[in-house]
């Protein structure tokens, strides 16, 4: 199915079988033609260094180490210890990643007195890479929105879980806003919503998705003959990416 887009989600690491959010997960990923793209999370340590990192905090012999309190050598020692991998930078990610693939960059939640440094930081950094697919992600839509204001495609992810009254009472307002996506969890997946997005000239992103069997349903439910009106593709985050590529070339057949 031609308009489909797959992103291996923090990097591809449950297939390749490494380490989430690492250099070696993401080596693996943009070597894959099957991959469209790449999703990882960043924080920023107590030094200002961006890495890749999905928790807040490492834990290793009954301590607990903060990104946002600890230096990036500190932590990148912590990080060896614990899993034999050194602890990726931004821009040991971005650096390898060819033009031709996308890079989903998510920002987790930051210290708000730091706010306006740390995405300037990350914007001083991205810009950079002017020929990459960058796309900004976020449940924040205030992070977003400093990167709308410099011309970078975003994303705003919405989760039933987090977000489930939130999402209901400002979709419509969600959908006005001069976003380039809108990336919904798997569990709220429904004809209305995906159409309403659509209408709204905004691409759309799914998340996430671990087994092949979940696709079936998930294109069901948003009407690919719809989703071709209005865009020519959607973006599907998984941690599986060939068993849904598969899928996918299987149901276009």
């Amino acid at each position: 199915m031609s308009g489909i887009k797959v992103i291996a989600h923090r990097g591809g690491y449950k297939e390749s079988g490494t380490l989430e959010n690492s250099k070696e997960a993401i080596t693996y990923a943009i070597s894959k033609s099957y991959i469209d793209g790449v999703e990882f999370d960043i924080r920023i340590t107590n030094d200002k260094k961006i890495v890749l990192i999905h928790n807040a905090s490492i834990k290793y012999r009954n301590k607990r180490y903060r990104v946002s309190n600890t230096n990036y050598e500190e932590l990148n020692q912590i990080y060896v210890k614990k899993y034999r991998t050194s602890l990726c930078t931004l821009e040991e990610a971005l650096s390898p990643i060819p033009k031709k693939k996308y890079v989903f960059l998510e920002i987790k939640n930051m210290n708000s007195k730091k706010e306006k440094e740390y995405l300037g930081l990350i914007y001083h950094t991205i810009k950079k890479y002017p020929s990459k697919r960058i796309v900004i992600i976020s449940f924040l839509y205030k992070y977003l929105r400093y990167f709308i204001s410099k011309g970078f495609p975003t994303c705003l992810l919405l989760s039933r879980k987090s977000h489930f009254f939130e999402w209901r009472v400002y979709f419509r307002l969600y959908l006005t806003l001069k976003l380039t996506m809108i990336s919904l969890d798997k569990e709220m997946v429904q004809r209305k919503n995906s159409t309403r997005i659509l209408k709204y000239n905004k691409q759309l992103g799914i998340y996430t998705i671990h087994h092949s069997s979940e696709i079936d349903h998930i294109l069901h439910q948003i009407g690919m003959n719809t989703v071709m009106k209005y865009q020519e593709h959607i973006y599907i985050t998984t941690t599986s990416p060939k068993k849904i590529y598969e899928r996918i070339q299987k149901l276009n057949e």
